[in-house]
């Protein structure tokens, strides 16, 4: 949250899990993929966001795009999910191993345990604003998070790799910089807008 705190209250009462939060075990398979061209300015954010979280560039757009499509709250308790399975597991193995000790200090034996050139994506505007998109990045994503983007992208009338350009560029240069940017799209003439859909 947000690091300047100022005071070290919190809410105190227990407050409940949200009920239309997406089903986690949904999103655990990256059985579809969306290939996504983007400029040097949102390539070297995603950069160092992969360097300083510890996680694979694929992984930081898969993140940023399920709390784009599903809220904070949503991402938050997908991150909770995981931790709880990753813990569950990890007892689950201490619990296999400390038995296999057992049988094996039972035994008097030693047993050894068994225990991842779209022709939108260089138009004048863009080139000014956010430089030449140079790096085509393949990010798999599971198909419930396909499924719903392409409904977004649709509301949109983007494929779903403009969409997902569009939404690192407010996810990752922030509001001022994304409404300017849509501002001077907004300005371009509907013929070369057309001939660029073509």
């Amino acid at each position: 949250m947000w690091p300047f705190s100022s005071r070290s209250s919190q809410h105190r009462a227990m407050a409940p899990t949200p009920k239309d939060l997406p089903d986690c075990s949904e999103f655990e398979q990256n059985d579809n993929k969306i290939k996504v061209w983007l400029p040097q300015v949102l390539v070297d954010r995603v950069n160092w966001l992969s360097k300083t979280r510890d996680a694979s560039r694929p992984d930081v757009i898969r993140a940023l795009l399920f709390e784009h499509l599903y809220g904070r709250v949503a991402y938050e308790a997908i991150v909770k999910y995981v931790a709880d399975e990753r813990t569950e597991a990890a007892l689950t193995l201490a619990r296999r191993m400390q038995c296999a000790s057992w049988s094996s200090a039972v035994e008097g034996t030693s047993k050894s345990g068994d225990i991842r050139k779209s022709t939108t994506r260089s138009t004048q505007v863009d080139l000014e604003w956010l430089g030449k998109s140079i790096d085509d990045l393949e990010v798999k994503l599971p198909s419930r998070m396909k499924m719903d983007l392409d409904k977004v992208s649709a509301v949109h009338n983007l494929t779903a790799s403009s969409y997902v350009r569009k939404m690192l560029v407010l996810q990752l240069l922030g509001e001022i910089t994304h409404s300017s940017w849509q501002k001077a799209v907004g300005a371009i003439s509907r013929d070369v807008l057309l001939i660029e859909k073509a």
